[in-house]
């Protein structure tokens, strides 16, 4: 009886199957299933043999003579085909399709890959095995594996809510996922024994897109409020927690400089804030007019000297000249300064 491929993001592996496709962008996944497929032939077969190929690296026929060879050191053979899109191509489908249709019994054969077509030769998989998709899982799947995943993997138990902050934060991919929550297992090892909310808000940076656009909203409040220190505290996140690219963090700031500045000198020159934010795209209202009011204090000299120290700062940089961290400190601090009106000349780095 043929099988569907499986709607569950983890369909139960079993030794019956021969011939299984797994393909997808979750590399992780991919994996895991392969483990799991692993544990089911070692269960029904005691010591299986292993071979590995690489799709580009061989052809169809040493694939499937390993297939069809026997097993010198066990009754039964794993064979694994990595970038397996490589190597089924127009030509090799109709004779891999031929063997689906009827596979040897004492070998299973695995074709893994990001990218793949799909066409008869996934139906014939599926007959023979399983043809599955391992896509990015949804939010709260990808928090319960998390949670399942953290005590038995690295040792730690995880609060149920602190699966689904760790979720929020860093997104579903089951690789980053797993990083992240061996970290923080290592942390809580060596504290409460628990993976808490608190620990992934410490440890654990906002999404990348979402906390490297929200430095622009730091800066606005902090220069508001001439308040440096929760500004640098928001970069060294950046930096620390987040680990994103200096060369990410660099362009939020240009972006937000040479937004202040077109925002400070169309107000000298009488024009409308909320008409200048709309041209500049710069959304909701109350972002614009916080904008224009800290454009409008500082002006279009400060603002100015401010976008020319962004990019000075971008060019050094992409040139290695100095500490990048450094740079970002001393350019934050400028921002502040600059949006407080406190005012200063001078480029960030030099």
């Amino acid at each position: 009886m043929a099988r569907r491929e499986a709607a569950s993001p983890f369909p139960a592996m079993h030794a019956g199957m021969r011939v299984v496709l797994l393909h997808g962008k979750d590399a992780l996944l991919r994996q895991l299933l392969t483990e799991q497929l692993v544990e089911a032939l070692k269960a029904e077969h005691g010591e299986i043999q292993r071979a590995s190929f690489l799709g580009g690296q061989c052809t169809l026929a040493d694939v499937l003579d390993e297939c069809r060879s026997f097993g010198l050191l066990a009754e039964h053979k794993l064979i694994v085909i990595d970038d397996a899109d490589q190597l089924v191509r127009e030509d090799t489908r109709p004779a891999l399709e031929r063997y689906a249709a009827s596979p040897s019994d004492g070998a299973t054969l695995v074709l893994r890959a990001e990218r793949w077509y799909p066409g008869n030769l996934d139906k014939a998989i599926a007959k023979a095995g399983l043809a599955h998709k391992c896509d990015a899982l949804d939010e709260a799947t990808a928090a319960m594996w998390a949670t399942k995943r953290c005590e038995k993997r690295h040792g730690a138990p995880i609060d149920r809510r602190a699966a689904a902050m760790l979720v929020d934060r860093v997104g579903t991919d089951l690789a980053t996922l797993d990083s992240e929550l061996a970290r923080l297992a290592a942390h809580a090892l060596s504290a409460s024994g628990t993976v808490t909310p608190e620990a992934v808000a410490e440890l654990v940076g906002a999404r990348r897109e979402e906390e490297v656009w929200g430095v622009q909203e730091t800066l606005l409040r902090a220069g508001m409020a001439g308040d440096a220190d929760a500004a640098l505290a928001h970069l060294r996140r950046l930096i620390d927690v987040s680990r994103q690219p200096p060369t990410l963090i660099q362009f939020a700031l240009t972006d937000l400089a040479r937004k202040m500045h077109h925002l400070a000198v169309g107000q000298a020159q009488g024009q409308n804030a909320f008409s200048l934010a709309g041209k500049l795209r710069i959304w909701p209202r109350e972002r614009a007019a916080a904008m224009g009011e800290a454009a409008g204090r500082a002006g279009p000299r400060a603002t100015a000297d401010l976008l020319h120290a962004c990019v000075d700062a971008d060019r050094r940089m992409k040139s290695g000249l100095g500490s990048d961290e450094r740079t970002l400190e001393r350019e934050t601090v400028l921002f502040v300064r600059t949006l407080s009106g406190v005012g200063t000349r001078g480029g960030a780095g030099r």
